[in-house]
């Protein structure tokens, strides 16, 4: 009896695990910008040191960028997006939502977040979505700013289905 109990404690934290790391290097612990794609063919800047959340490596994004990611699940299924940014400078950078609607055959906003302007520490930025009935293409974008441009600090972003 222990043995199975074991092995159904092991499988939900590997479920668990699993559901965490929807993003692919979402925490940038590969030490490059691998699976984000950057707007204007720019590179954002890999950071270490006192810079980061946790780990070794977080981003500092001055140009936005974005990752493409899958959601399979029941339509209006509840997730939650959690990055943790720390703000430099920019009038008002975000986060922003968006997935592929196979009807439009466009990308459509779900949902966007500003960014706390705390400059001393890192804050959780939290993105709450249901599923469309159609469609599972998502895309996460980091936008530095509006207007003149800005730059944050973006690490450790994971998905939970709720």
């Amino acid at each position: 009896m222990r043995k199975i109990n074991l092995l159904l404690l092991v499988a939900f934290l590997s479920g668990i695990s699993m559901q965490a790391q929807t993003f692919k290097n979402g925490d940038f612990e590969t030490g490059n910008l691998s699976n984000w794609e950057c707007w204007q063919k720019k590179e954002n800047k890999i950071v270490t040191g006192d810079k980061v959340h946790g780990g070794n490596y977080a981003v500092e994004v001055k140009n936005g960028m974005f990752q493409n990611f899958n959601v399979k699940s029941d339509p209006n299924a509840e997730y939650t997006i959690t990055a943790y940014t720390l703000y430099i400078w920019g009038e008002a950078p975000l986060l922003r939502l968006e997935y592929y609607n196979p009807a439009t055959k466009k990308l459509e906003e779900i949902t966007r977040v500003n960014l706390k302007k705390e400059k001393n520490k890192y804050l959780p930025t939290v993105l709450k979505f249901k599923t469309p009935e159609k469609g599972w293409v998502y895309r996460l974008t980091a936008v530095p700013g509006l207007g003149k441009g800005g730059v944050f600090l973006l690490d450790d972003i994971t998905i939970e289905k709720k």
